[in-house]
């Protein structure tokens, strides 16, 4: 979840970059380099974690929209093509980390999951699954 809400953020303030700070998005590259490179890593921390994967994958892949963007050299000479990679890679990574933070898994998804991790563990200690696991165990 952590990692969710620091993307979104991080989303947040690269869309107000792009609209209300255009002389920041033309001139700061690092700074816009060093979002990318956040996203991308927040992305694959949140795929790892969260439930469902492809938000972290979408904020990855906006991160290296940007990334990509800068480190190309294009947004120095397109800076309308930055504008555009900028506003929709942080807003497409603020909106499914954002979506993503506050999203849980369907409740009985979750006593399903509890009740199999459950059965699993009584199968763990069961004085037959000693033998199954053991081929040359006698009975």
């Amino acid at each position: 979840m952590l990692p969710d809400l620091v993307s979104s953020l991080i989303g947040l303030v690269l869309v107000c970059v792009a609209v209300l700070d255009k002389p920041l998005l033309d001139t700061q590259h690092a700074l816009i380099a060093l979002a990318g490179i956040a996203l991308v890593v927040l992305g694959a921390i949140a795929k790892r974690v969260d439930y469902l994967k492809w938000p972290g994958i979408a904020v990855a892949a906006a991160g290296v929209a940007i990334t990509v963007l800068i480190t190309s050299g294009l947004a120095v000479t397109s800076p309308e093509t930055a504008y555009w990679v900028v506003f929709w890679s942080g807003t497409v990574a603020g909106l499914t980390s954002l979506w993503s933070a506050f999203y849980r898994r369907p409740r009985e998804s979750q006593e399903e999951a509890e009740r199999l991790s459950d059965a699993s563990e009584l199968w763990k200690y069961s004085p037959r699954a000693e033998t199954l696991m053991d081929p040359l165990a006698r009975p």
